[in-house]
């Protein structure tokens, strides 16, 4: 059998029944007797949503062979017949990527590597690296399960911390590191606990916030984290659904400020914003065609939606928004990277404010 040349689809199909098998073969040994929890458990894994966070952290953190990466272009350009349903078409289409994976390797019958690959899965790894943002998760309390170093890492300050509460410490080669997490890991790479979201009601008190219509990529969100914290906002809110979600990649572009600001993921943001409002706040949601952000006075609770790359602030936000507002735009172009809009929003609240 040439499983090089065998529909993508039909890979995924066989990956996927492979793959659900495993997590709740997983969750079964670890002794969980209660149908909802083990449903609630295996679920998280092998959503659409799960299998696309899961097989862009493998792609992110280089831990997929070059066939494998093969196999998972086929799968990610596999062609949609119909509409997913719960879950968008870029969401849909990385969890047939992660499916065909699967389906690949069991054809190959390389148990060896979906052991290898599963284990990776199951350890929820979020990994972090570098000197600064390692400082930061320890100053920021974040629970840390084990930490890679090389040789040569130095710091005193981050080894007496690990040593005096007993974190696991994993000697690693400088070559390794520098290949698996890039030079940029600096001897360092912190693999934390999942990040813990925060209620929407703690946010009532507030009176910045910016709210994230269905963002996906994890880099601009890393992006806006980081504006965010520097200006001094107070929460940021992301949907659950259809949504980016914080992962390692968000955690890396953050560059540590993720561990001084609150994300709130809500089920509905329509239904969020109306609580904010109940609660003093005004909500002004960016898109090409509103009042000139400049031109507008923003309120002293305010929050700032800022739309998702490609569409913008979907129809309901932003007939449920209180004011619309627009960046200029003098080229050719008529939008702006999600990031880049948010940051010039973001502090022109900030001038405004600071101006009295």
């Amino acid at each position: 059998m040439n499983i090089e040349s065998t529909n993508s689809l039909v890979l995924a199909y066989l990956g996927d029944s492979v793959y659900e098998l495993l997590i709740r073969e997983y969750f079964i040994k670890q002794n969980i007797s209660k149908v909802n929890t083990l449903q609630s458990k295996v679920t998280k894994y092998v959503s659409a949503k799960g299998q696309a966070k899961i097989i862009n952290y493998l792609i992110d953190n280089k831990c997929l062979k070059e066939d494998e990466l093969i196999e998972v272009k086929r799968g990610r350009n596999a062609k949609v017949y119909s509409h997913p349903k719960n879950t968008d078409i870029v969401t849909y289409k990385w969890a047939t990527a992660f499916e065909c994976l699967f389906g690949y390797l069991y054809l190959k019958e390389d148990t060896t590597r979906i052991d290898e690959l599963m284990k990776i899965i199951i350890g929820e790894e979020i990994l972090v690296f570098g000197k600064n943002v390692a400082t930061e998760v320890i100053n920021s309390k974040t629970k840390i399960k084990k930490v890679f170093v090389t040789k040569n890492f130095d710091n005193k300050y981050i080894l007496d911390y690990l040593r005096n509460n007993n974190i696991k410490i994993i000697n690693m080669d400088k070559r390794e590191m520098d290949e698996k997490y890039g030079k940029g890991a600096q001897g360092i790479v912190l693999d934390i606990e999942d990040y813990e979201y925060h209620e929407l009601n703690e946010v009532f008190d507030s009176n910045f916030v910016v709210i994230l219509d269905h963002l996906e990529d994890p880099h601009n969100f890393g992006a806006i984290i980081r504006t965010s914290e520097a200006a001094g906002v107070d929460y940021i809110i992301i949907p659950k659904n259809r949504s980016v979600e914080v992962n390692s990649t968000v955690m890396k572009v953050s560059a540590g400020a993720l561990n001084n600001i609150k994300i709130v993921e809500v089920n509905n943001l329509v239904s969020a914003m109306e609580k904010l409002k109940d609660n003093g706040f005004w909500i002004y949601a960016t898109d090409m065609d509103g009042e000139e952000y400049t031109k507008v006075e923003y309120a002293e609770k305010t929050a700032l939606v800022i739309g998702a790359e490609g569409t913008g602030v979907s129809k309901r936000v932003g007939d449920n928004s209180d004011f619309i507002i627009s960046i200029p735009m003098f080229g050719k172009i008529n939008s702006l990277n999600a990031s880049v809009a948010a940051g010039i929003a973001i502090y022109e609240v900030v001038r405004q404010r600071k101006q009295g």
